[in-house]
């Protein structure tokens, strides 16, 4: 229950001001990347330790990179987003996933990162909270437990669930986008 909650805070952030936070949100966003691959060479050197040792090393690495060099930082998340979702569309096609499809996705989701930067934040803000918001809210009235909902894989929830998911992720954008329009001092040069 109480990480449905903190779902339900995390993502109404993320949905609303997540334009606002961008610098934080891709920060966090460059040390999961970060910490994916460190688990991943960590694993290569031995076993053990080393896996965690360099996850923390080097997501805390890409963290500080992403904060500081944050176009950088949307071009990796760019690039991971959209390795993942070709290696997704191919997997739900029957097709085995090649490692060279990984690699034409991550160019793909980095260069529509690069070029599109804070139109990509906004809407990767708005999904990422919508989602954590919607199925925060729906494991607290089925009273089911988040991180087991959260895990699923998103085409296996009742329509109506991924209906809110978009329709708060349109709202958001909506939202951000005015702010954006309205602050014109947090535009990107």
């Amino acid at each position: 229950m109480a990480v449905s909650i903190f779902a339900i805070v995390i993502g109404m952030v993320m949905c609303f001001f997540g334009y606002r936070f961008f610098k934080i949100w891709l920060a966090a966003a460059g040390f999961l990347l970060g910490a994916y691959l460190g688990h991943y060479l960590g694993g290569l050197i031995g076993s053990g330790a080393w896996p965690v040792i360099g996850a923390i090393v080097v997501g805390i690495l890409l963290a500080i990179i992403s904060y500081l060099l944050y176009k950088i930082g949307a071009v990796l998340i760019g690039a991971l987003l959209g390795a993942m979702l070709l290696l997704v569309a191919l997997n739900a096609l029957g097709i085995e996933p090649f490692w060279w499809a990984a690699l034409i996705g991550a160019v793909a989701g980095a260069i529509i990162a690069g070029v599109f930067l804070q139109t990509f934040i906004i809407i990767g803000s708005s999904y990422s909270g919508s989602q954590l918001t919607v199925v925060g809210v729906y494991a607290l009235i089925a009273n089911k437990d988040f991180l087991e909902m959260h895990n699923q894989q998103l085409l296996s929830f009742p329509w109506y669930i991924l209906v809110a998911i978009l329709a708060l992720a349109v709202v958001a954008i909506v939202v951000q986008m005015k702010y954006k329009k309205s602050h014109p001092k947090h535009a990107d040069k």
